[in-house]
């Protein structure tokens, strides 16, 4: 009786312990930040928006921020899965949730901003402060966290 061949298996392995401390200590930044940017947005959305809108805008800064938070911990997760995979698989997981991410982000705000309580500029102000705080989120994490430049695992092949 012939065998058939056997298919390769993908190694899961465990993510790199370094990359895994910068995606821990970024999303802990971004979510931080993003509970900022929604508070402090919120106020300026009560204010910024008429006074028969002033719920509004406090809507539309929250909805804003947590579309942008959301969006940035995925990406900070595709990382650590990606990690886990490494090489090709790797970069096809980062590049692929970033594509799918990026159409979703843009329906998703296409749908938010036909919404009648949406303020648009608090919208608009609070999703740009959201990925600013994200982006600085993640330099600080990546520079702080200490990264051993040879891999364990690298040092066995």
């Amino acid at each position: 009786m012939i065998d058939a061949p056997q298919q390769p298996v993908p190694v899961v392995r465990r993510a790199n312990p370094a990359l895994t401390a910068v995606v821990r200590k970024s999303a802990t930044l971004t979510v931080i930040l993003g509970a900022v940017v929604a508070v402090v947005g919120g106020v300026i959305g009560w204010f910024v928006g008429a006074p028969d809108r002033s719920v509004d805008g406090l809507l539309s800064a929250l909805v804003g921020a947590g579309l942008a938070v959301v969006f940035a911990v995925i990406t900070a997760l595709s990382l650590w899965l990606g990690s886990r995979f490494g090489g090709v698989s790797f970069l096809g997981i980062v590049m692929g949730g970033w594509l799918v991410k990026i159409v979703v982000f843009m329906g998703l705000l296409a749908l938010v901003a036909q919404a009648s309580f949406v303020v648009k500029p608090v919208l608009f102000g609070s999703i740009v402060a959201a990925i600013l705080g994200s982006l600085a989120a993640d330099t600080y994490a990546a520079m702080r966290t200490r990264v051993p430049y040879v891999d364990d695992d690298s040092a066995h092949e």
